[in-house]
């Protein structure tokens, strides 16, 4: 989550404000103090190097960095080097460009993680402030973190030997909320199933992805999603002149599988939980509907997602707990 940085951290900032570069010695501690930014905290895992060394593919363990972004990386004793962000990939993968080197002697390790920084503004600066800065030593340029812009031939060369082939992500969106409509299996009064229809909403969110396939072919994620619907019954008891507005409620995990890009195959389990939102009917077997229709149980199914437009997404369901479609936006 996005954290306020005080003037003081000046590794950070000197990234940022390209000043000169940081060292142990006591000068260090004499510099003028840095106006304070708003950066982004998470892990990244280095992976390798490019043939040249200058350009290192990452993997991210919260957001991505956009392109052109610059992004601090950081060990156990202080800010390592500097990237700039190029291209983004499947896996949550990243390259950048060394643009800084702050301490020469820790390289980086394969398979490490480290403590990444995103910057994303500038905050405001009092008088002090403005006072306070170097008016000689920034990289305007750098600091406003510009777009990457076109490679050069050998950035493209570079990029060629780090990674060969770009591979889509099949799942960019995380969160998916949705209307439902669905015909769901209730137990009737004496014996049997009824088939009431219900409409409502569902929000599903993606919790690993990839999990066993990230290739250009096939991908697969695991997500959890919660369903709420409203249904209606009217004369369930045999006496007649009963009703009961009833709020399903489900809950579920799911496993899907990318055969390629906008198209997914699924199966999910969960529990199903009914609540009677009103109700009214004669007694004794108004009592006894009451208890039936509070039902509570495991659910197994299985789904089909086709995406039929920019983010929008249709789905289809076939379980225990229902027969149902439901359109829905990916965000």
């Amino acid at each position: 989550m996005p954290c306020k940085l005080p003037r003081a951290l000046g590794a950070l900032q000197g990234l940022f404000l390209l000043l000169a570069p940081v060292t142990a010695s006591a000068a260090a501690s004499e510099e003028p103090p840095l106006p304070p930014i708003e950066a982004r905290i998470f892990k990244a895992t280095f992976e390798r190097r490019s043939s040249s060394g200058k350009i290192l593919l990452l993997q991210s363990s919260g957001p991505l960095p956009a392109a052109g972004q610059l992004v601090l990386l950081r060990g156990e004793s202080g800010p390592l080097l500097a990237v700039r962000t190029r291209q983004l990939y499947a896996d949550r993968r990243f390259s950048g460009q060394v643009v800084r080197t702050y301490d020469e002697t820790t390289p980086l390790e394969e398979g490490k993680r480290y403590v990444a920084l995103i910057k994303l503004r500038d905050l405001e600066l009092d008088e002090e402030d403005i006072a306070a800065l170097p008016p000689d030593d920034l990289d305007l340029e750098l600091d406003r973190g510009r777009l990457a812009g076109t490679l050069t031939r050998d950035e493209e060369i570079e990029l060629q030997s780090l990674v060969l082939e770009e591979v889509e992500d099949y799942e960019q969106e995380r969160s998916l909320i949705s209307y439902r409509i669905a015909i769901l299996p209730l137990p009737s009064f004496d014996s049997g199933t009824i088939f009431p229809a219900a409409s409502g909403v569902r929000y599903a969110y993606t919790l690993i992805h990839p999990f066993l396939f990230s290739g250009k072919g096939l991908q697969d994620a695991i997500s959890v999603e919660a369903t709420l619907l409203y249904t209606k019954l009217n004369d369930y008891t045999p006496s007649g002149g009963d009703a009961f507005a009833l709020l399903p409620f489900l809950f579920a995990g799911r496993y899907t599988l990318y055969p390629h890009a906008g198209f997914g195959v699924s199966a999910y389990g969960g529990i199903l939980s009914v609540s009677t939102l009103a109700s009214k009917g004669p007694e004794p077997e108004y009592s006894q509907a009451l208890e039936q229709l509070a039902a509570r149980g495991a659910f197994l199914g299985l789904g089909l997602s086709f995406e039929v437009g920019p983010q929008w997404w249709l789905q289809l369901d076939l379980g225990t707990d229902q027969v149902g479609a439901g359109l829905g936006l990916k965000f």
